[in-house]
């Protein structure tokens, strides 16, 4: 008898197994689904936010300070500055990357700016506004402002920048 409760609790163990294993299943199965919807709503986003960046002539952008890189850039961005928009993932991601094309009498100012948003002593819950002049590949000068927001996480350290610019 000892051998027959034996091989029943295996099985017990067995079925309980693959039941775990069926319910894991249909959960990643459920997740997969949901992960395709949230990607398919992200593309949807953002291409209604790309439509009303050309329509207001706009080009907004997104920076990760963590990483010190871009992680976004509109179109219409791409437009204000001269390029395309491959070019501008390509050729801009560091701040560095961006001061070649600041009109050098502004360079200056532009730099002073862009650590006054860093700033944790910053004050939020506006954006932060500067204009200056950009220079575009072809030589043409344009006058843009530019706003730019910074989020703090809990010790007060700005860990994202999200910005806007119009060609004036």
């Amino acid at each position: 008898m000892k051998l027959e409760g034996s091989i029943v609790s295996e099985n017990s163990e067995f079925s309980d197994t693959l039941k775990s294993k069926s319910e894991l299943i249909d959960e990643i199965s459920q997740l997969r689904k949901n992960l395709a919807e949230m990607e398919a709503d992200t593309r949807s986003t953002k291409a209604r936010a790309q439509k009303l960046s050309k329509a207001i002539n706009i080009g907004y952008w997104e920076w990760d300070e963590t990483a010190d890189q871009a992680t976004y850039f509109s179109e219409e961005m791409a437009n204000i500055l001269g390029v395309s928009l491959e070019t501008l993932y390509e050729n801009f991601q560091r701040d560095e990357d961006f001061y070649d094309g600041v009109h050098p009498d502004d360079l200056e100012g532009y730099i002073a700016n862009l650590r006054v948003v860093r700033d944790a002593n910053y004050s939020r819950g506006s954006a932060y506004r500067f204009d200056y002049r950009v220079v575009r590949p072809n030589g043409e000068v344009r006058y843009v402002s530019e706003l730019e927001y910074g989020i703090q996480d809990e010790d007060g350290i700005v860990t994202y920048i999200y910005g806007a610019m119009q060609d004036i």
